[in-house]
């Protein structure tokens, strides 16, 4: 009786160091849970939000306009941070901000996710330009209060962790994240 004791005390703890080794990995690299530290993606994210973030994606295909990606930024010094950004200009499109509206490929985006109630007279580095290959031009929903591409510049798509997918916490305010763009932006 002894012997069966441990036998199936040895055989569950394998059974749940394998299940535990599958979780961790699967969070790892697969799909995992996030909690969002800042306001530079108000209204869409609020502080302490948690998302479920796709890793994975980002292997198979390129971001799109109007992902919402984790990623670490092209900043000296703070490469190990994660920021969440949304995608607005990918490899070869052409973006202008101009009077706090933004232009890709010439065409006026409406974006009605944004919160940018207080223009400010910020002077950023970069509110124009054709977005180089290996590269996305990214910016906070929150408009008047985000280090962003108009501060840091473009971001090299290998910096990309992975794909916000949605909101899951709080309960009342699941949604998806991602926006779609008209497909007649193409350069």
């Amino acid at each position: 009786m002894t012997r069966g004791f441990f036998y199936n005390i040895i055989r569950v703890s394998k059974v749940v160091i394998l299940l535990f080794s599958l979780a961790i990995f699967v969070e790892s690299y697969i799909i995992g849970l996030t909690v969002v530290s800042g306001e530079s993606m108000m209204n869409t994210i609020e502080d302490n939000d948690r998302i479920l973030v796709n890793k994975i994606s980002y292997f198979f295909e390129k971001p799109l306009r109007g992902d919402v990606v984790i990623f670490n930024p092209p900043i000296d010094g703070r490469e190990n941070e994660l920021f969440i950004k949304r995608v607005i200009a990918v490899t070869g499109d052409y973006f202008e901000i101009k009077d706090n509206v933004l232009y890709i490929n010439g065409t006026a985006i409406f974006e009605d996710y944004i919160n940018c109630n207080n223009p400010t007279n910020k002077q950023f580095k970069l509110l124009k330009g054709r977005v180089p290959e290996g590269y996305v031009y990214v910016l906070g929903d929150n408009r008047d209060n985000s280090n962003d591409s108009r501060v840091f510049g473009f971001v090299p798509i290998e910096n990309i962790k992975g794909k916000a997918i949605t909101k899951l916490w709080p309960i009342g305010g699941i949604k998806s994240l991602a926006v779609h763009y008209d497909e007649n932006l193409n350069k």
